[in-house]
Formats: C-alpha cells, structure tokens, sequence
C-alpha cells in the first residue's frame, strides 16, 4: 500500500491484478467519481425505469457498447451513428434511453464488471473517462501499472521527483526514448485528472501542489541518433504513388487515400460522413473529429485526395449518411494491409497508421512549415511532430559530406 498523505488527509492507492469491485444494487449509479456511470448498473435502472419488458433495454446496451468502444459522449451525435441504416426501433429505443440519461446527467458510462484493464479505481476511472483509443488506453494501463510497481517499491509518493525518478529507469532498463515520453504522457494525464477531481479523491492542499508540479517534467528529445529504431516506418512518395495506382476498388482506394494524403488516423476514417466535405470561399476542406477531441477540425481538403472522394462518391447510390459505414477501425486496418501486400510495400512497422506518418515525413521532407505540419496532423504538442523532424535529421546525418 503506498499512502499519499499531509498533515490533515490520506488517499490510498493500490496496485491490483483484479478488476475494481462490482457496485452492487444498493450502492448509486455513479462507480468513482460525479460522471462516472457503470453500464450494468445504468441498463438495471434503465429497465426499471420502463413501465413493462422491452427489447429497449437490449438495444441501449448495444449503444452504450457502441459509444464506450469508440469513446463518444451520450448525445444527439453519438446516438444518430449508432442508429444510422438500422431499423426504426433503434431510433425509437435510443431517442427514449437518451432523454433518461440527460435527466439523469449520464454522459458516459465505463465497464463496470469486467474491465479490460489492470489497476486500482483510480486509474480506471481515468481511463474510463480518457478520450483515447483503445490501444491508447493499453498503453497508458500499462505505464500506470509499472509507474505504481516502481512508487510500490521504493515507497515514493506520486510527485515530481518520483515522476523524474521513474524516467530515470525507464532509461537505465534500455526503453526508448518514444517509449518513455509515452510513459511520461499516461503519468502526467493521469496526475492532472487527479488534480482535477481533487475533492472525490480527498486530495490535501499540500499533496496537490507536488502533483500540480508533475506537469513540468519534460519529455525526452526523441532525435540525435543514427541508431534510432522509430514505431512506425514511412512510404516514400514514389511508393505512396504506387499503393495508390494498385488499388482498384474506389471504396478502398478512398479510405487508403484519406491516410495517405490527409494524415488521417482510422478511427477518424471511421467517424467521417459526407457532410464532412466543406467548401468555404471556393476551397475545400475537410472536418475531422479527431482522436480525443470535443468537437470537429477544419484541415484543407488536398487536390489529390478530393479527385479520389469524387470518384468513390459517384460509385454509390446515395452519397449520404456515413462514407463507410464502418463501426470497427479493424475492418481498416484489413484493407490497408490488403492493398500494401498487393503492392508489394507490407513490410516489418509498415501498417494503416505508417501512412499518417508518410504525409508528415514527406510533407518536412518537402520544406513545409513544422506549425503547419502539426496543424495539419492535428497534433496536441510540437514534441510530436519532432519525430518526423528527428528522421529527417537522422537521414541528412547520414548523407552528409564532412
């Protein structure tokens, strides 16, 4: 057990391989903190809630499932998704469990019985309200897990120099640097939601000024060495050009195109509709609702990539609705996987999302504004970007005459 504690109030922490115990029906809806909702205890009072036995109850946990799994809120937005090109019941059963959840202030709801990740309540309460993606989410459960391991052990309390301390032996057990920024990343998030629900974890005055320091810990510099092994490998244009003369099916050829030209990641691919295309003074653009964003971002529609919609839109009956009435970001990652071994460019750290990384590299490579390239990618921090820059850098050291 590692106290955290001041002169006047303790918060307790404890690593555990179980699951955070089951709330039980006497217990209230709300599992950790104000808006957080456990989904079986909201299905049980949603059912109780209705005069009589209905397939309602059915098919608002399939919406619930549905907004937990991609991590949207329970609104307007999130329920036309779900609904969309099913039959009418499903509107009518998730227009009924919506208005029960806005009178109720139900905004999102997590696992309550079987989660799938490792730790105390805390943390999965963090990551219950976490706007990530799923293997986002893995990867912040694991470097929570191992920072708690490393506090366990040395009975350090989750402060700066602890925090400082941790990187420390991230570095001396070998992890790279992009490993031990993303450990860094889950460590400060996770510090700041505390902070932010400091009153439902009875967090002390003092105590909260050492986590509010944590913030300051700064990222490790990614660059710097010809040895750098990188997560991700990139397309050159040459073989971008290719992948995209192989694809023949202009379904296909318009997902693959929207990453390769755009920079955009599955999950964004999955989430656009064609309402999504905008036009503002004669150019075009496209609105992307991004990985954990509140709300959607105008990026320029590029020519090559508008020629490519254009002719996947006039292939379809009704271009309305969503463009791909996928649900899941695997059925994408199949398709990619399919036209790269087509073409002959599936390789070892070649994937889907090596094609986000394609329009970053070669967009540096061509001279192009690192602000704009963020921008554009839609990157929360420069620190981000300074991957591709440090490849690049990596390359001319290379080649360099001295």
């Amino acid at each position: 057990m590692i106290i955290i504690s001041d002169s006047s109030e303790a918060v307790s922490y404890r690593i555990t391989n179980l699951q955070v115990e089951n709330t039980n029906s006497n217990q209230s809806l709300r599992t950790v903190s104000k808006n957080n909702f456990g989904i079986n205890q909201t299905i049980t009072y949603f059912e109780k809630s209705l005069e009589k036995p209905h397939n309602y109850v059915r098919i608002a946990k399939q919406y619930l499932l549905f907004t937990m799994e991609f991590n949207f809120s329970i609104d307007k937005m999130s329920v036309q998704m779900f609904v969309e090109k099913k039959a009418p019941v499903y509107k009518t059963a998730c227009n009924k469990f919506l208005k029960y959840a806005q009178k109720n202030e139900i905004h999102r709801v997590v696992d309550d019985s079987t989660p799938n990740y490792k730790g105390n309540k805390y943390v999965l309460a963090f990551l219950g309200n976490a706007q990530l993606s799923e293997n986002s989410k893995e990867t912040y459960a694991r470097a929570l897990q191992e920072f708690y391991s490393f506090m366990d052990t040395k009975g350090l309390p989750p402060n700066r120099t602890t925090v400082l301390a941790f990187v420390q032996q991230c570095k001396n057990n070998g992890l790279s640097p992009h490993t031990t920024n993303t450990y860094l990343s889950a460590i400060k998030q996770f510090v700041k939601y505390c902070v932010l629900k400091r009153d439902d974890l009875n967090i002390g005055k003092k105590m909260l000024e050492e986590m509010r320091d944590v913030s300051s810990v700064n990222v490790l510099k990614v660059g710097g060495s010809t040895q750098k092994q990188y997560a991700k490998d990139s397309l050159t244009e040459k073989e971008r050009t290719h992948l995209l003369k192989t694809i023949k099916n202009s379904k296909d050829k318009a997902i693959i195109g929207l990453m390769a030209y755009q920079g955009l990641r599955t999950i964004e691919v999955v989430r656009l509709s064609w309402k999504d295309i905008k036009v503002q003074q004669g150019k075009n653009y496209l609105a992307v609702w991004g990985k954990g964003r509140e709300e959607k971002e105008l990026i320029p529609l590029l020519p090559e990539c508008h020629k490519i919609l254009i002719e996947y839109q006039m292939s379809i009956t009704r271009p309305e609705g969503s463009m791909f009435d996928f649900k899941e970001t695997s059925s994408i990652r199949k398709i990619t996987n399919k036209w790269l071994n087509e073409a002959g460019l599936k390789r070892e750290n070649v994937s889907a999302h090596s094609l986000r990384h394609t329009v970053a590299q070669l967009m540096l490579d061509k001279g192009i504004p690192k602000p704009m390239v963020q921008r554009f990618l839609r990157h929360k921090s420069e620190s981000m970007t300074s991957t591709y820059t440090a490849k690049q850098e990596d390359r001319e050291f290379l080649k360099y005459e001295f």
